[in-house]
């Protein structure tokens, strides 16, 4: 298997189960202090997945950031 895939792979894991992490600690009603440790982490693992995939990529996905957050983005402003 090749290597980026795999860094991927983790990454992607890492960041979904944060989220799924977080969803369930909102679901439960989790103390504020836990809900917001699993926030971070949720916006670490996010952020890190972001980065992961940049640098697989290429230098030319990290400098275009602003417009691919931009496209993902304005889906969701339309609805």
């Amino acid at each position: 298997m090749n290597w980026k895939k795999v860094v991927l792979g983790i990454a992607g894991a890492a960041c979904l189960a944060s989220w799924i992490a977080l969803g369930a600690g909102l679901a439960l009603n989790v103390d504020k202090p836990v809900r917001l440790g699993l926030a971070v982490a949720a916006a670490v693992t996010t952020e890190a997945l972001f980065w992961s995939v940049a640098a697989v990529l290429g230098v030319s996905v990290v400098q275009a950031r602003r417009q691919i957050w931009t496209k993902i983005t304005s889906t969701f402003r339309r609805a």
